[in-house]
């Protein structure tokens, strides 16, 4: 080889270590990711199960300050409908109030699953790179009949690829689950807003 391809090759040669710890990186997030799925799911049944409470008490022609008020005195919540509420306080909070903790709760969702989305897409392209670095050093085994040196670094370049659309697929579908999920929410912190609060949307 060139110079220049020598040079190109070895450099090519240096990200391999950074790539692999990055998919080791990006692994663990997807696992933290779906272990946050999970304890969000059993949290989500009892959040269900209160806001069936709350709106089944109510008719639909009940202001959104009545409404605020029976989700307040349900108690505990969590998710998007917990940070609202403690953002807001009180039942009575002003509409100002009420609409800077809706956009607040938006704007956690949003960050929540752009998380998801990240790791979806970078999970797949680590994948992608830990499987073609190590196929110039298995190439250059192959022409000097080096079988153990070829077969190490295809295993280094399969198991990348595998690990890499792992956690793709885990974090695509996470995301997916959590955009689903928080418009749902959203949905009804609306209704807790309510129109200029002067009844549920």
């Amino acid at each position: 080889m060139s110079p220049w391809e020598t040079w190109l090759h070895e450099a090519t040669g240096l990200l391999l270590v950074p790539v692999v710890v990055a998919l080791v990186f990006a692994v663990a997030g997807a696992l933290l990711a779906a272990g946050g799925c999970l304890r969000e799911l059993i949290d989500r049944r009892r959040i269900q199960r209160q806001w069936a409470a709350v709106t089944g008490a109510l008719p639909r022609s009940a202001p959104a300050a009545a409404l605020r008020t029976a989700a307040f005195a349900q108690g505990r919540w969590s998710g998007l409908l917990g940070q609202f509420l403690a953002a807001c306080g009180r039942p009575d909070a002003a509409p100002g109030e009420l609409a800077a903790a809706a956009a607040r709760c938006e704007i956690e969702a949003s960050r929540t699953v752009a998380r998801a989305q990240w790791l979806a897409r970078s999970g797949p392209t680590l994948g992608l790179m830990a499987t073609l670095i190590p196929m110039g050093p298995a190439l250059l085994a192959l022409a000097d009949d080096d079988v153990a040196g070829l077969a190490r670094s295809l295993v280094v370049a399969f198991t990348g690829t595998v690990v890499g659309l792992l956690v793709g697929l885990v974090c695509t579908t996470i995301g997916s689950v959590r955009r689903h999920w928080y418009a749902s929410d959203l949905v009804a912190i609306d209704e807790l807003v309510g129109a200029d609060d002067g009844g549920r949307s």
